[in-house]
């Protein structure tokens, strides 16, 4: 399974260095990759912050039930408590998961890898 990243930096960030660019070199795939360059590539992304989101279920209601809710309200999910949630980065799905807790904080265990559909 291959995973992709974007990344999208502003033309401003290489007016400085653009005359040393070339966007041939940047694909040459002659060139072998050194170690060194793979080290700094993952110590530079080990940085990158992700959006994870569990979702917990769905629910419908009416605009009218909406407005009324209240503190305490219990509002009924799609799913059984014992079933396992689904995990997102950046709204793409990544792992089942089970909901639990560590150190008296909300936590989730990641259980199996879910497969993106193929479009």
């Amino acid at each position: 399974m291959k995973h992709f990243i974007n990344l999208c930096v502003p033309y401003v960030f290489f007016e400085g260095i653009i005359d040393k660019l070339s966007f041939r070199n940047w694909f040459d795939s002659n060139q072998p990759v050194s170690q060194e360059d793979s080290r700094e590539l993952q110590r530079s992304l080990n940085g990158v912050g992700l959006n994870l989101e569990v979702l917990l279920g769905h629910a419908q209601m009416n605009l009218s039930e909406f407005i009324h809710l209240e503190a305490g309200d219990v509002i009924q999910l799609n799913k059984k408590i014992s079933e396992p949630l689904d995990t997102y980065i950046d709204g793409k799905p990544f792992f089942r998961a089970k909901p639990g807790q560590q150190n008296e904080r909300l936590a989730i265990e990641l259980l199996d890898k879910l497969e993106e559909e193929q479009e």
